[in-house]
């Protein structure tokens, strides 16, 4: 198990030693072993992504011996630099970050900011007692809306009686006229 680690590390390392021969030479145009200031302008302005350090903030981080040239032992250990620079400031980043842990719980069910007891207590009567009126109207409501159900079909009785009578009547009289 601890040599398929290590060999896949030294892979990632071998691949990762590849790109940075690869870009340098890319970079080089006239393969003399050095970047010149020319050769990185003509390398950024064919990049996409204008965005990241110019050339003179590249020479200033990676031209160690101030020559004016970037070789492939600087552009190497400027590559590493980054890296441990980008490593190191990801570290920090979780380490900054909080912990994870359970989802918070749900807010209290009283939200007003008042902790004087009996104010609470003034306000749970007032809410019994507006609870209580409530009630009493809801109550009076359903009776009121029972009664007049109830003359509703009372009246549609006496309609429906009255109307049967008629067409009785009616059928007497056109019976005897017939």
């Amino acid at each position: 198990m601890i040599n398929s680690i290590s060999s896949s590390s030294n892979y990632n390392s071998a691949a990762a030693s590849q790109m940075r021969d690869k870009m340098f030479s890319k970079i080089d145009q006239n393969n003399d072993g050095q970047i010149d200031k020319s050769e990185m302008t003509s390398f950024q302005a064919k990049k996409k992504d204008k965005n990241g350090p110019s050339v003179d903030e590249i020479f200033t981080k990676m031209d160690t011996n101030s020559d004016g040239t970037i070789s492939k032992e600087e552009s190497d250990a400027g590559l590493e630099k980054m890296k441990n620079e980008m490593l190191q400031n990801a570290k920090e980043m979780r380490a900054s970050q909080k912990p994870a842990g359970p989802p918070p719980g749900p807010p209290p069910a009283d939200s007003s900011n008042s902790t004087d007891s009996a104010s609470s207590a003034e306000e749970t009567d007032e809410t019994s007692d507006t609870d209580s009126e409530t009630s009493k109207i809801a109550a009076d409501l359903s009776e009121y809306i029972k009664k007049a159900i109830e003359s509703y079909l009372k009246n549609q009785e006496k309609t429906n009686k009255t109307a049967t009578d008629n067409n009785t009547d009616s059928l007497l009289k056109s019976d005897l006229y017939v």
